[in-house]
């Protein structure tokens, strides 16, 4: 983990923004996400594309929203790297495909989407649409449930199991 102080910021075009940052800890790398409460209480997240030194300062460019200059300025941030790819996982027997509704609400909830493994997606997505259970999901899928179980490991950011009924379900 590595932590900065936000310069300042601002937005290059829709989804895509710039931070100037001053290192504090560690170091800034691409594949690095971090988020930032925005004001009105929404966590937003971004991932670092690629960084540049600029003498004591880092210009970071990042995939993620910035509403307007300088929202994020005066920030203190810690950083997280993506999980590693799950190669362990079996590919689903069948992967469902998101509609444009479902992908828009994924990315919100599961800003790293674009980064899980196959099968996860696929349990997500299987969550999304009303299947409750590692069984359910598992017939669903063509897979065992024992993988599906594996493959929610890793996503507790966004999935969850309640232990005492066995429900999956949406952070």
């Amino acid at each position: 983990m590595n932590s900065f102080h936000v310069e300042s910021c601002r937005r290059i075009k829709e989804g895509d923004g710039e931070f100037i940052v001053r290192m504090l800890s560690g170091r800034l790398a691409g594949g690095d996400r971090f988020g930032c409460q925005d004001g009105m209480g929404h966590h937003v997240l971004f991932r670092v594309r690629s960084v540049e030194a600029q003498g004591v300062l880092f210009r970071a460019e990042c995939e993620g929203p910035i509403a307007f200059d300088g929202q994020f300025a005066g920030f203190t941030i810690v950083t997280t790297p993506f999980p590693p790819s799950r190669s362990d996982l079996p590919m689903p027997a069948r992967k469902p495909e998101p509609t444009e509704r479902e992908l828009a609400y994924l990315k919100a909830c599961a800003p790293d989407w674009n980064h899980y493994h196959p099968l996860q997606q696929a349990v997500v997505l299987c969550v999304v649409r009303g299947k409750r259970s590692y069984e359910k999901i598992s017939d669903d899928l063509s897979v065992n449930a024992a993988d599906i179980e594996s493959a929610c490991r890793g996503l507790g950011d966004v999935v969850l199991r309640d232990s005492s009924t066995g429900t999956i379900y949406i952070k």
